[in-house]
């Protein structure tokens, strides 16, 4: 009785310990997750682009987001969703990629600032009950040729753990568990 005891109470101090690595790891794969998510939407949207000979914009809301439009009840896409639309010269918003849906990354997992990145304007948002306009959302543009338009890399983009605090993001942990990605203009292809 004494020696289950005692394997008891072993056991629970080595599960007390191992407990903050184990929730650091989890934390981890989600923004592995999360990276992996946001580059499979930037790779899909480079590969439409190309074969639909379309401008093709993909969409990342940024952490104050909605800055302006009609969209003040879409705040759960803030610097935590992407999809593709199809845009015309002037970033207009002309429609969404057939078969899309809005990808949301993991609880606690954002986009940070995106360095060169694009505005598109009148981007539509359905919610529930509306459709909702938004202007100047933040996305980064493939022409038909598959390159970036703006002729700059664009980013880093930062996938990263994030703290919501009332309607402000706050990076945790000092930006130390985040994943960095670089999309070449000319090639349009992702750099992680």
């Amino acid at each position: 009785m004494i020696e289950i005891m005692l394997v008891l109470v072993i056991v629970s101090i080595l599960l007390i310990i191992a407990m903050p690595a184990f929730n650091k790891l989890v934390l981890g794969s989600n923004v592995d997750g999360g990276a992996r998510l946001v580059l499979s939407q930037i790779r899909l949207a480079r590969q439409y682009a190309i074969t639909n000979r379309v401008r093709v914009a993909v969409l990342l809301p940024a952490k104050d987001f909605p800055s302006s439009g009609t969209a003040a009840g879409s705040t759960r896409y803030k610097a935590s969703s992407v999809r593709s639309c199809i845009v015309d010269s002037g970033k207009n918003f002309v429609e969404y990629v057939g078969k899309t849906q809005w990808a949301f990354l993991p609880k606690s997992v954002y986009i940070d600032d995106i360095a060169n990145a694009d505005a598109v304007k009148l981007v539509n948002f359905p919610e529930n009950t509306s459709a909702d306009i938004a202007d100047n959302v933040r996305s980064i543009i493939f022409l038909p040729s598959g390159s970036v338009e703006g002729g700059t890399d664009v980013g880093p983009i930062e996938v990263e753990e994030m703290i919501l605090s009332g309607s402000s993001l706050q990076t945790k942990d000092a930006g130390s568990n985040k994943v960095s990605v670089t999309i070449n203009w000319l090639t349009g292809r992702a750099i992680e």
